[in-house]
This record gives structure tokens, sequence and C-alpha cells, in this order.
């Protein structure tokens, strides 16, 4: 009885089928690496924000209690004047003056020093600026190279137009009322 190979009684995988099967569950496994890699960028740059709103509230806190721990308007004028730069500061500013100081620690903070790991990103620069100096209103700016790419790119930013990010938050460090 000679033997008959019927089609529907195969057993078993092709060498070609287990191949193609392989080759399909690797660009499976290389897309699931590309959005673990795409996620941790996110994660990351979310912690950076979060940070950087933090950081801006931290300066603005400080601007308030210096300018509230003196009764002198004049004084308050002056003192939340100290705080105030149009330029992005980069580099801890020196000096003995309380407002130097808050700056000083602000800047360090956010860049990280040889003993503690930045807060914000190596990158980090930041400004105050007066939104509106008779009602006591500014605004505190914190700009850097974001891991997950910024989105500003504006030539004033903290990175000369390279691609940056920047949170901006603004608040009344005294009100008359």
């Amino acid at each position: 009885m000679p033997f008959r190979a019927h089609p529907f009684r195969q057993r078993g995988f092709s060498l070609l089928e287990v191949l193609i099967a392989a080759l399909i569950f690797a660009i499976g496994l290389l897309g699931l690496a590309g959005l673990q890699a795409r996620m941790l960028a996110a994660a990351n740059s979310s912690y950076e924000r979060s940070a950087a709103v933090m950081s801006a509230y931290t300066i603005l806190d400080a601007m308030r209690a210096a300018v509230m721990s003196t009764t002198d308007p004049g004084t308050r004028s002056t003192l939340a004047a100290a705080y105030v730069s149009s330029d992005w500061r980069c580099s801890s500013p020196s000096g003995s003056t309380l407002p130097l100081a808050d700056l000083k620690t602000w800047i360090d903070s956010m860049r990280g020093t040889s003993t503690n790991p930045p807060l914000v990103h190596p990158s980090a620069c930041g400004r105050v600026t007066a939104i509106d100096a008779n009602t006591f209103t500014y605004r505190a700016e914190v700009c850097w190279n974001d891991s997950a790419g910024g989105d500003n790119t504006d030539g004033g930013n903290c990175l000369g137009g390279k691609p940056a990010t920047i949170i901006s938050v603004t608040s009344r460090v005294w009100s008359r009322l």
C-alpha cells in the first residue's frame, strides 16, 4: 500500500512558519522597548516640570517672607526689587544681602551643587520679573533643557533660542489688605 500525504493530517510547524512567528514577536518586542523609553522620558519630564513649579513657588515664598519681615513700605519695595532681574540667572549670584542669599539658594537647588543633586536640571536657570510693583505682583520663571524636548525656541529663553521648557508662576507677595 503506497503512502499518500494528506495535507489535513500534517502535524507540527515548518521551519519557515517558526521563523515568521519569531520575526513578528521580535518586532513587537522592539515596539515595546521604544514605548518604554518614551515613557521614561515623559516621566522624567513630568518630574522636572513639577520640581520647576515647586522651585518657582519657593523663590516667591522667600520674597514674601522678606517683604513681610519689615513694616516700612519703602523697604518692602526695595527688598522686592532686589529679587528682580530681566536676565536669566544661570549661575549663583554672590553677595551678603537677604535677596542675593535667597537667589543663590534658589539657583543652587535647581541646578544642583557638588554635594546635592539638581532639583530641576543641571541646565536650569531662573528669573523673577515684576508684573506690577505697586501691587507687589511678581512672576518667577524657571527655564531648562527638558529631557523630553522643550517647545520654547524664543531667542530670549535661557538656552539662547535652542528648545527649552519654561515654567512660569505669578503671585502677589504682599497685600495691603
